[in-house]
């Protein structure tokens, strides 16, 4: 039984020695055109809350418009599609300094802008550059400070991750910034129930 596991195993490595593609390279297509995704439906009398990339912002429209990425804002966003854009230039987590003024600060209360006007029925588009971390991480405190639920990466980052990519891999958001949103969500929390 082991000669033909051996046997197996070295014609499948031969095999693979010789293909010129054993270690393939794929080009990504960021550039390709996605559509915006429904990251939750607003119960009666609310807005729904739409997670994207900036590139695709101009299917989104009479709402607010986060934007947490570098890219800019497409021309005439907010005259042509009834839109108000907020923005915060973030970096994405991996040593990558929060950049915009006012850093998680800023961040916590357009967090919370986004919650209210959801609250309000007014919908809402939480995006980025590629719609992996910023815009998930985002979105998904949205979602937890709205349902009053953990901000769990399995779950809520699984769920409302960029699924356009998974045909090259699982675009789950940048872990350093996933733990440093859930921390500042946990702060506005302590702030708001009168916790120091």
């Amino acid at each position: 039984m082991n000669r033909i596991r051996r046997f197996l195993l070295h014609r499948k490595i031969d095999r693979r020695e010789d293909e010129d593609d054993f270690f393939p390279t794929r080009v990504i297509p960021w550039d390709k055109p996605q559509q915006i995704r429904l990251a939750r439906k607003g119960n009666i009398g609310q807005g729904d809350l739409f997670i994207g990339r900036i590139a695709d912002s101009t299917q989104f429209k009479d709402g607010l418009v986060l934007h947490f990425g570098h890219e800019p804002v497409p021309e005439n966003l907010e005259a042509t599609n009834n839109v108000i854009v907020h923005r915060n230039l973030m970096g994405d987590g991996g040593g990558n300094p929060v950049e915009g003024e006012g850093g998680w600060m800023a961040w916590m209360r357009l967090i919370k802008l986004g919650a209210e006007c959801v609250k309000l029925g007014i919908p809402v588009l939480c995006c980025c550059d590629a719609s992996v971390s910023r815009s998930v991480s985002s979105a998904s405190a949205i979602v937890a400070y709205l349902e009053d639920i953990d901000m769990d990466l399995n779950t809520l980052g699984r769920e409302l991750r960029n699924r356009s990519w998974d045909d090259y891999f699982e675009a789950l958001p940048n872990p350093t910034f996933w733990v440093e949103a859930k921390v500042t969500l946990e702060v506005l929390r302590r702030f708001e129930a009168g916790e120091s």
